[in-house]
């Protein structure tokens, strides 16, 4: 008996390891709003997951009953390209290419600049030139390949097994996350192929994958603060400037003992507590200081409503007003369903809520015949969830864009040396 339930157990966890995922990270939410706040907002947070779960298993639901009305096995279908050998160097081909174009538009290629730089305010200007001088194209593009399609061609080849190119991937990957001066880029490049290795328990492999990323981001804390890699004292550090772009631990707080203790005690503050006081803050000034934006606070919808406010930047300037008026700014990041409840109240969250579930059940289809895939490439933006709106991880973030990919290259991904 234990041994049947044990195995529909496990079968059910992963049919559903998305949403097991989601409400795992959920549940740490709920307990940092409880520490920060007590129960004044646990109403708001029933009323969400109750109708995100509703509407998941609503969707799935759905498509059981369209897979048994119809004589075939029902997918949502996605334009396929045929099965080729050699498709991998043709979009790695282009890939390369077009990178290329990008540091010929840009007119220098950025982390030699810094490095050559040993003027820390100039750096400053460099990482900013990067993204503030560029055209919105070339913004999302480099978004787009470090996010998106470099991360999936990275998993495709190790799928595929072509490792040469998987090498030659890996190695022109690295430098242009470091080129373009973006520790996150690390993370999103190489996080879903570190997946895939752990739950494979190929631990040399996982071993490698999760030194690279390390290592880049140590590269770029050393280029960006050129007191790390010159003697000369003179150099101003972004500690001592007194209107630093960087901003305070908010956060923080003294912890008694070994250094490995305030380490384990301040990153657990951080995974499990912060998310849920993030919500909470925005629960206590939305909208008792600040009134529902009522579709003013998509930024996708500019054009459209003609308006757009940042809360995240608002409620920055409310949380610590201390912090603002030492000329500290900073972003007030938040879980997906809070920025539909800052625009709608209670319907927001009852559209996020649906919009959630339609996605999630909608990724469970689309990945239906290989659940470790599945994981490797959706976990990330699953957890992502926690502090970003849906429409920025799904566009810009390149969460639709790697489910697009998986739909269209599917065939070639699911037939490894061909």
């Amino acid at each position: 008996m234990i041994k049947v339930l044990t195995k529909n157990f496990k079968s059910w966890i992963e049919n559903n390891s998305l949403i097991s995922l989601y409400l795992v990270m959920s549940v740490f939410i709920i307990i940092g709003v409880i520490v920060d706040s007590g129960s004044v907002f646990l109403h708001y947070l029933a009323i969400y997951y109750s109708a995100f779960l509703i509407f998941y298993f609503g969707f799935k639901l759905l498509n059981r009953r369209l897979y048994k009305l119809s004589k075939w096995k029902y997918k949502l279908t996605i334009p396929q390209l045929p099965p080729s050998k050699n498709i991998s160097y043709y979009v790695i081909g282009l890939v390369f290419i077009s990178i290329v174009f990008h540091y010929i538009y840009i007119g220098f290629i950025p982390v030699i600049k810094a490095w050559l730089s040993h003027n820390y305010f100039d750096i400053v200007w460099i990482r900013r030139n990067i993204t503030d001088e560029s055209n919105t194209f070339w913004n999302y593009y480099s978004k787009f390949i470090l996010k998106a399609i470099l991360p999936f061609f990275i998993l495709f080849l190790y799928f595929r097994k072509e490792n040469k190119l998987l090498i030659l991937t890996t190695i022109f990957s690295f430098f242009y996350a470091l080129s373009l001066m973006q520790k996150s880029y690390f993370v999103t490049l190489f996080i879903p192929i570190l997946i895939y290795c752990l739950l494979n328990k190929k631990w040399v492999n996982s071993l490698g994958y999760f030194a690279i990323p390390i290592t880049g981001i140590l590269l770029l804390v050393i280029v960006t603060n050129p007191n790390m890699r010159t003697k000369d004292k003179t150099i101003t550090s972004i500690q001592q400037t007194p209107n630093s772009v960087s901003q305070p631990d908010h956060n923080y707080q003294p912890v008694k003992g070994s250094k490995i203790k305030k380490i384990a005690e301040t990153l657990s503050n951080r995974i499990f507590l912060i998310p849920g006081k993030m919500v909470s803050d925005w629960f206590k000034h939305i909208p008792h200081d600040l009134p529902y934006l009522k579709g003013c606070g998509y930024r996708f919808l500019k054009p459209f409503t003609n308006c757009y406010k940042n809360y995240q930047l608002e409620l920055y300037e409310i949380v610590y007003p201390q912090s603002y008026n030492k000329g500290f700014k900073g972003s007030l990041n938040t879980s997906s369903f809070m920025y539909d409840f800052a625009n709608f109240g209670i319907i927001g969250l009852l559209i996020s809520a649906l919009i959630l579930g339609f996605i999630i059940s909608f990724i469970e289809v689309i990945f239906v015949d290989n659940i470790i895939l599945k994981f490797s490439i959706n976990a990330f933006y699953i957890l992502m969830l926690s502090s970003s709106a849906i429409s920025t991880l799904l566009f810009s973030g390149g969460w639709a864009l790697m489910i697009i990919l998986f739909g269209v290259f599917r065939k070639n991904l699911l037939i490894s040396n061909i």
